[in-house]
């Protein structure tokens, strides 16, 4: 498998670089307000957007993670804040704690055998995590590991850290904000140390944590990035809802004149010769 740092991910971060700057501009005073971080650490920091705003809200102790496809790239962050690792394996990583550690759409581009060296690693620089992850078929550079915000809660708890639905409701119907922080994004805090953060103790609940936002569903589920047994099993459902739509339309038209009868008739026997396995 290629190494995260040698993959081109810049087409993908050119395209989001001015959503993820709306969309932190509309979060990061939220963990500022709830988390107070005098530090801040970005695991796949990408062109550095997220921390660019995290200073812009008060936060001067800032750094950035990612791989070697960064180092020719025009970042926002100065040659000190950013470190150049493959995020693919970070066990042999050692960096200072933060207050806050952040790791947006990153753990899909890492493998499934390495996903819990990874969650090793974020719990390993910080006591509170704000995390997000594509969730299956959402399609996309080197997504490896697609899974339902359930599979990263779990693999937290077990670590101790509960999953605060703190983001989401407060972000669901900003437009500002792109889709997958609407839907996949939680704070991650070490249950140990819940009692520093008291508004982010008071959103302890659970609540229904697979979900997937309406902009999502309607406008991102059928991509030509997903994969071919994925599109070709949307197609076929596709078509048993073509034949269904026939078969509803001929009983609705079964008063038409005897013309339009045969007519519906032959499509109907078209379709209902149709087999699908």
């Amino acid at each position: 498998m290629l190494k995260n740092s040698d993959i081109a991910f810049e087409g993908m971060v050119d395209r989001n670089f001015p959503n993820n700057i709306s969309s932190a501009k509309e979060i990061v005073p939220l963990l500022v307000k709830a988390i107070n971080p005098k530090s801040v650490t970005d695991v796949g920091c990408g062109m550095g957007q997220w921390l660019y705003i995290f200073n812009k809200n008060g936060v001067k102790n800032i750094k950035g993670i990612d791989g070697n496809w960064l180092k020719d790239k025009n970042i926002l962050l100065e040659k000190e804040q950013i470190i150049y690792h493959d995020l693919e394996n970070c066990s042999g990583l050692k960096i200072e704690k933060s207050d806050l550690a952040v790791s947006l759409e990153v753990a899909e581009h890492i493998s499934e055998q390495q996903a819990n060296n990874f969650v090793d690693f974020l719990v390993s620089i910080a006591d509170v995590v704000y995390f997000s992850a594509a969730t299956p078929y959402s399609g996309g550079v080197h997504h490896v590991n697609e899974k339902w915000q359930m599979y990263w809660i779990r693999k937290f708890a077990k670590r101790g850290y509960k999953a605060i639905d703190y983001i989401r409701p407060k972000i669901w119907n900003n437009r500002k904000v792109c889709y997958f922080y609407k839907e996949e994004s939680f704070i991650f805090v070490k249950e140990a140390a819940l009692d520093k953060y008291p508004i982010l103790k008071n959103y302890v609940q659970e609540p229904i944590f697979d979900l997937v936002h309406p902009v999502h569903f309607t406008d991102q589920v059928i991509k030509p990035t997903h994969e071919w047994s994925y599109l070709l099993e949307i197609q076929r459902r596709l078509l048993i809802s073509y034949k269904q739509k026939v078969q509803n339309e001929f009983f609705r038209c079964r008063r038409y004149c005897n013309h339009e009868k045969k007519i519906l008739n032959g499509l109907y026997k078209c379709y209902k010769n149709w087999t699908y396995k």
